[in-house]
């Protein structure tokens, strides 16, 4: 399922919902428009959004101790049943992505709320955490990390 595809059968309402928040990776060119990309939506059971910030103390002379922020970036962790022929958990399950080092293991994602129709667009490295786990007849479940590298664009 694309953006374009579930933002046209999501209807947001007045209060917000996880439903309402799509992430979404790019299985086509670099740079491809966010509308196509391929959204988590087939056996997505959580995306828990995150930003992880980089700060440190500092004493000051005058005023004491502060906290200064160097930075922060994106984290997400998709839980989810494993969907064969879904396109976002087929390329970021792929060998490729799973075992790739540096670009071969980063994607381009995109993280937009159904409400406003806006978001953000950057890159991230992935992590599979475990790509099919479960006991005997039970759905195999994949937990899949992705950790933002830079500041996203907004979307």
């Amino acid at each position: 399922m694309t953006v374009n595809e579930y933002l046209a059968a999501h209807t947001a309402g007045d209060t917000a919902c996880a439903d309402d928040n799509i992430l979404a990776v790019n299985t086509g060119a670099e740079g491809a428009d966010v509308g196509g990309f391929a959204a988590f939506a087939a056996g997505t059971a959580e995306v828990e959004s995150s930003i992880i910030s980089d700060s440190v103390r500092k004493k000051n002379v005058i005023g004491g101790n502060a906290y200064v922020k160097r930075g922060a970036a994106r984290k997400f962790t998709v839980t989810a049943d494993r969907v064969n022929g879904d396109a976002a958990q087929d390329m970021l399950l792929s060998r490729a992505v799973k075992f790739g080092v540096y670009e071969e293991g980063t994607v381009e994602y995109a993280y937009i709320n159904a409400a406003t129709n806006s978001g953000e667009r950057g890159k991230a490295v992935v992590n599979v955490v475990c790509d099919g786990s479960g006991k005997a007849g039970d759905p195999a479940g994949i937990c899949i990390e992705l950790y933002g590298c830079g500041t996203p664009v907004h979307a």
